[in-house]
């Protein structure tokens, strides 16, 4: 983790491949690169397209949800009882990693 925070302090504090105006999101292969994803024996791998060729919302589908703010406001109650549930999940998983030690 520490590696992590290194590297984006270095470029100053933004996320790598992104700009100050937007995400600069390119495909990492050239089109007609064969992509290997095939999962049956008689299927054939899919070929990657050109960029303008994908939809829109895929360039955008790792970015984090902002919707989170808005549904705490509309029921803190919700979001109160999300938080413990993840907070005591985190627990378990901690004293459970700690006992098989």
């Amino acid at each position: 983790m520490w590696r992590f925070v290194q590297r984006r302090m270095w470029h100053g504090g933004r996320v790598l491949g992104q700009t100050a105006q937007g995400p600069a999101v390119k495909s990492s292969c050239l089109a007609g690169t064969p992509l290997k994803l095939d999962i049956r024996k008689d299927g054939r791998d899919p070929v990657a397209m050109r960029d303008e060729e994908y939809p829109e919302w895929l360039w955008h589908v790792l970015e984090p949800a902002t919707g989170g703010d808005a549904s705490a406001r509309a029921d803190p109650l919700a979001a109160r009882r999300k938080e413990l549930r993840r907070k005591h999940r985190n627990e378990i998983k901690q004293s459970n990693y700690l006992s098989q030690l």
